[in-house]
């Protein structure tokens, strides 16, 4: 059904280099037995120690322990006190990379996603614009129903990975500023699918 990416190797490059490459991806979790899925649409990288707007710029911690893995495995985080947001851990153990996904194209499982968001939610009525299901990290985690319980979870699992699209399409895509930061601003560390409906502001 899916075409699992279970080649380390493509985890374990730089954060900058994976972050576009992860555009046109899917994002796989199973929830309640159904496998829930998104193509990746906008993507950021954060980069350790010579970017202060990544969680790792300053060192190893409790909350960011996961980005210090080996690549391959997801990191989670709370913020705003409102939502989590979930990265792809990138880079060589002990480096502290990640890839925040920023925005999805849903695919499958899209009813469930639904509801996971519906549960958050305090509109009146449920999310039927499928552009505005996924664009965004907090809807992200809502509809594929991650929180801190996730975090460091590996992706080469069957209930949690990342997949080719069948066939794989050629993606164009345009590089900018990151957004909702305050440090490092001047990095164009921020990936999104060209034209695409389904990216974050």
């Amino acid at each position: 059904m899916f075409r699992k990416i279970d080649r380390k190797e493509f985890f374990t490059r730089n954060a900058i280099e994976i972050a576009p490459d992860l555009l046109g991806k899917l994002f796989v979790k199973k929830d309640k037995n159904e496998y829930l899925a998104g193509i990746i649409t906008e993507t950021e990288a954060y980069c350790g120690i010579i970017d202060e707007a990544s969680h790792s710029f300053k060192g190893r911690t409790n909350r960011n322990g996961a980005m210090f893995q080996e690549g391959g495995v997801i990191y989670v985080y709370f913020i705003y006190g409102n939502h989590f947001c979930v990265n792809i851990v990138t880079g060589q153990e002990g480096i502290g990379e990640a890839v925040l996904i920023r925005s999805m194209q849903p695919l499958s499982g899209i009813k469930l996603m639904q509801e996971n968001r519906w549960k958050y939610s305090k509109r009146k009525f449920p999310i039927t614009d499928d552009r505005k299901l996924l664009n965004g990290p907090g809807k992200i985690c809502k509809a594929f129903n991650i929180d801190n319980s996730n975090n460091g979870k590996s992706l080469f699992g069957d209930n949690l990975f990342i997949a080719e699209q069948n066939p794989s399409e050629n993606i164009e895509y345009l590089q900018t500023e990151r957004i909702g930061i305050s440090k490092s601003k001047e990095f164009k560390w921020r990936f999104l699918v060209k034209d695409s409906e389904y990216v974050s502001r």
